[in-house]
């Protein structure tokens, strides 16, 4: 949101879908000026490019086989030369209708080339296309316990390699019914957020070397690597959620329980007190698993 520089906009309701390489996050959140807040969350953290370029790994197996009589479907060498080169494959048709696999060290006797289409790569990649629009509705309905419904979100940010498959976004638009200017893609999806973490760093003044994994360990040093950069005037504020409910594992009479405690979306940092548990019978240590 900061790369795309909506903090310098009055007010607005984004919906960030971000798709990378091996995660999914999908976050509504709300501007207002240089407040920045985080409405609602949803995502699988096993989910992306990662899975396509698997579902392209396969097709080829498949058809090597099929094709050439080539077998490597207990080759794990093999199959990560394959992967590697179904990864270029996937970005290529971001821009063409077909692209070909050249597989020649695989075997050099029957130089295998593989052509793969746009159409059957996004009928492999279909499912896991619809289940990143159902974490987006999932995410749509949290928000609404805010009081922010589907037609108020004003654009959506593409974030993550995996947003430039050209079908992601004709799903996002018809998902929320919308034109072609409703979904921003003018940044690099995937530049954008080392570059609003840059902006976002640029709040706090320069931490003096070495720079040691332990000065964020040690609270008293930590305290002193977040201070703020006096050369900075327009001061951003950017508003949390905890992402999933916290609570405690219990145990009564109907069997094991998690007690929730802080619930999910609840605004961060925050602190919760809550008493009346007891442990049962005399015990040497009680444990208490979050």
């Amino acid at each position: 949101a900061l790369a795309y520089g909506l903090d310098k906009k009055k007010e607005e309701k984004i919906c960030v879908f971000d798709l990378g390489g091996g995660t999914f996050d999908v976050s509504i959140i709300e501007v207002l000026g240089q407040d920045i807040t985080v409405l609602a969350t949803a995502g699988n953290s096993r989910l992306g490019g990662g899975d396509f370029d698997d579902q392209i790994t396969l097709w080829a197996i498949e058809q090597l086989k099929k094709d050439f009589q080539l077998d490597y479907t207990s080759n794990p060498m093999a199959r990560t030369q394959i992967k590697f080169i179904a990864e270029l494959a996937k970005k290529n048709l971001s821009n063409a209708a077909s692209t070909t696999l050249n597989l020649l060290q695989l075997n050099a006797q029957k130089a295998p080339t593989l052509t793969l289409t746009r159409e059957v790569f996004l009928q492999r990649i279909g499912p896991f296309l619809k289940k990143s629009i159902d974490y987006v509705n999932e995410a749509l309905e949290r928000a609404k316990e805010k009081g922010v419904a589907r037609e108020d979100i004003d654009a959506i940010l593409l974030v993550g390699g995996s947003s430039k498959i050209p079908r992601v976004k004709e799903m996002l638009l018809d998902t929320f019914n919308k034109d072609e200017s409703f979904v921003r893609s003018e940044l690099d999806p995937d530049l954008v957020v080392a570059r609003g973490a840059a902006l976002m760093a640029r709040q706090f003044a320069p931490t003096a070397p070495p720079f040691e994994i332990s000065t964020f360990l040690d609270q008293r040093k930590r305290s002193e690597a977040l201070k703020t950069n006096t050369d900075v005037d327009d001061k951003l504020k950017v508003g949390l959620i905890t992402e999933h409910s916290l609570g405690l594992l219990t145990q009564d009479d109907t069997g094991v329980k998690v007690d929730k405690i802080i619930q999910r979306g609840t605004n961060i940092p925050t602190d919760e007190t809550r008493g009346g548990y007891v442990n049962a019978g005399m015990s040497e240590y009680i444990p208490v698993q979050v």
